[in-house]
């Protein structure tokens, strides 16, 4: 598969579901806040970002799975965030689970720079995650 995704958040959830994406056959380029979290990645030969904007740059979809508001505005809004370096019709997916207000914010934010948001919080815990059998929410 071509398409060449990003996923930003590396936790207990985040790892998982990246990992899946890239078992997958998706070209997968990731960002952690915390760069020791990306180590797995990395012995895999899977491109780590210094940046939300540097992934930005080399992604055709973001995923973000992040623990909260203030990390979805941090990788979003930012200095040297998704934003700055987010490409014209670039899908940006959240699969944190976060209030209305956020998630809008931070649509708005990413099509006025001519990216696509989605809203797409899961439901379940890290054994889902790694057997990719969450349940995913849609919406956009």
């Amino acid at each position: 598969m071509d398409k060449r995704v990003g996923f930003i958040g590396l936790g207990t959830m985040g790892k998982p579901m990246a990992m899946n994406i890239k078992k997958a056959g998706y070209s997968l380029h990731v960002y952690n806040r915390s760069k020791e979290k990306t180590k797995p990645f990395q012995e895999l030969d899977i491109p780590v970002h210094d940046s939300p904007k540097e992934l930005a740059e080399n992604s055709e979809v973001i995923i973000v799975m992040v623990t909260g508001p203030e990390a979805v505005k941090k990788v979003v809004l930012a200095e040297n965030g998704i934003v700055e370096g987010l490409q014209p019709g670039t899908i940006v997916i959240n699969m944190s689970t976060v209030a209305h207000d956020t998630t809008t914010g931070a649509a708005d934010i990413i099509e006025s720079a001519d990216g696509k948001f989605l809203d797409v919080p899961v439901s379940g815990t890290k054994k889902p995650a790694e057997d990719g059998t969450l349940v995913i929410l849609a919406g956009g």
